[in-house]
């Protein structure tokens, strides 16, 4: 039965926000602001962020920057395009902001996911492996931060943060494709209010293009329909769209990441 009467970007978002928990997200609600915020400290703007915020008033801008120009981090913006207003465009312009570019916000309801997989696919989809232990899971990490240019420090944060949840599968539960014994594709689930939110997608550069990406895919839908969950949602970066396309992903909104370095 699909989810009625709930509007299906706030289910992309809720799972996003779910996500984000995870490494000491803030609300910031004072003086008429509404956004979230993680502040790591770290050399990456990814995790120096402003999450989803609504500018209600042009002199937020400043307000919401304040706190990162103050801890002198870079730091990054993911909003929703359709909330960016002039004044917030023409403030990533004026501040010389790096677009990161598109990141579309896909549902799926798993009653109309079609397992189209080739014989190489289900092959590869039987690589796939949990991830559960500590030693795994840095593995798993390195490979997300190889893929995105994360700085080492974040990788330790990904395992110091998410170590914990190995024993919650019910919330948080991540794979690894293997070959001849070597991990090469991430990838993860975050389970919550009855949706399942994909998420890490990552492929050592020696095995993209192998269909790795799509294996890994079929891998966690297959896994929350074993499970009865009804809804996956996905937040896909450009390289990754065509994927979540294939097996069935809808865009439903998009994001916009802006990233701006000290």
């Amino acid at each position: 039965m699909r989810i009625l009467g709930v509007n299906e970007t706030q289910l992309i978002n809720q799972n996003l926000l779910k996500w984000l928990s995870y490494f000491n997200m803030e609300y910031i609600t004072e003086e008429g602001l509404d956004f979230y915020r993680i502040h790591s400290g770290l050399p990456d703007a990814l995790f120096n962020l402003i999450a989803l915020p609504t500018i209600q008033n042009p002199t937020h801008i400043p307000q919401i920057t304040a706190f990162f120009k103050q801890n002198k981090c870079p730091y990054s913006w993911w909003i929703e395009e359709d909330k960016i207003t002039p004044e917030l465009k023409a403030h990533f312009e004026q501040e010389n902001y790096t677009c990161f570019g598109d990141v579309p916000g896909m549902l799926l309801h798993l009653e109309d996911y079609k397992d189209n997989e080739t014989p190489q696919g289900k092959k590869q989809r039987q690589a796939i492996r949990q991830i559960t232990t500590v030693q795994d899971l840095t593995e798993w990490a390195h490979i997300i931060g190889q893929s995105f240019g994360f700085s080492t420090a974040a990788e330790e944060m990904y395992v110091q943060k998410l170590s914990p949840l190995l024993n919650q599968p019910n919330q948080f539960i991540a794979f690894g494709a293997y070959q001849d014994n070597q991990m090469v594709t991430t990838g993860c689930l975050i389970i919550a209010d009855g949706i399942g939110g994909l998420y890490n997608l990552a492929t050592l550069e020696k095995y993209r293009q192998q269909g790795w990406g799509i294996a890994m895919h079929h891998n966690r839908l297959r896994y929350l329909k074993q499970q009865g969950i009804k809804t996956a949602v996905v937040q896909t970066s450009p390289m990754a769209t065509q994927n979540a396309l294939k097996v069935g992903f809808k865009p439903k909104l998009n994001y916009k990441l802006y990233l701006k370095t000290t």
